[in-house]
Order: structure tokens, then sequence, then C-alpha cells
């Protein structure tokens, strides 16, 4: 009798009770992060093998305190919104390394006590400075972003 080979793949997630605590680096984004990251990329994987006809075994423990966080309805809005930035912020990374980002000036205040002069920036890099290989990257990320937001209202009802 020939030995027969096993494997076994689980997965574990536990994230710590982050709801309502603020935003970056130790709030609710932790949360967000994981389910733009990897909770919803690994559901688009496993329902796109699913469709295939693609047979998998897996198992996946999530600890009661994660799941509680991601069933709560005010988490699940602020995942929208925390999607909705992103976009925005790839948006305008895409037009600032083609150099093409807002020619409007933004004038920034120096605190009034240490008497600096303001000084004026413009969003969008000198034509000599544009980095196309960011501005490809940030479209990557606009693209990602735009697919785990589609997946979770559309695909997820949600």
């Amino acid at each position: 009798m020939n030995p027969v080979g096993a494997f076994t793949f689980v997965l574990h997630s536990h994230l710590p009770y982050a709801r309502m605590a603020g935003r970056w680096p130790h709030g609710e984004e932790w949360i967000h992060e994981a389910a733009s990251e990897t909770y919803i990329p690994l559901l688009n994987a496993l329902y796109d093998l699913k469709a295939e006809g693609v047979q998998f075994k897996l198992t996946v423990g999530l600890t009661p305190v994660l799941v509680e966080q991601l069933a709560d309805a005010d988490v699940l809005t602020n995942f929208v919104l925390y999607l909705e930035e992103k976009i925005e912020a790839a948006k305008k990374d895409i037009k600032r390394f083609q150099g093409s980002g807002d020619d409007e000036e933004v004038v920034e205040e120096p605190p009034a006590e240490s008497g600096e002069e303001p000084t004026t920036t413009n969003d969008s890099l000198p034509p000599s400075e544009t980095d196309l290989h960011m501005a490809y990257l940030a479209e990557w990320y606009l693209n990602w972003f735009e697919m785990i937001k589609n997946s979770f209202e559309s695909r997820y009802n949600r």
C-alpha cells in the first residue's frame, strides 16, 4: 500500500478590539486594512474558485472579537469611507506623479509664534520630476480599492 500524503490549509485571524477607537495608527483602520487587504481578497478568490468548479478544502478560524467587529454597522460604514478615502488619495497621486496635479497653490501657515513666512506648494511635480512608475503604482492602487469597494457593495451586498 502506498502512503497517502495530506495537506491541511488553516488560516487563523484575530485583531484587537478597535471599534470606534479613532484612526491611524492603532484605531479602527486596523480592521479596514485587514478587510481590504486580506478578508475581501480571500473571499473573492474562494468565490472565484467555486465559480470555476475548483474543489478546495480550507479551514478559517476567526476570533469572536474580530467577527463582532466585522459585523458592526459602524465599522462597515466607516469601511466604505476608508475605501473612498483611499480611492481619492490614489486619484490625487496619479495626477501628482504624472505632473498634472492641481496647479492651485496651497498656502501652509506656520505657527503664529514661529515668526516664519507662509510657504506655498503646488500639488503636481514639475515635468522634469514626473515619476511614471509611481503613477503606475497609484493607478494599481486605485483599481485595487475600487475593486474591493465594488466587491463589498455589489458582490457581498453591503
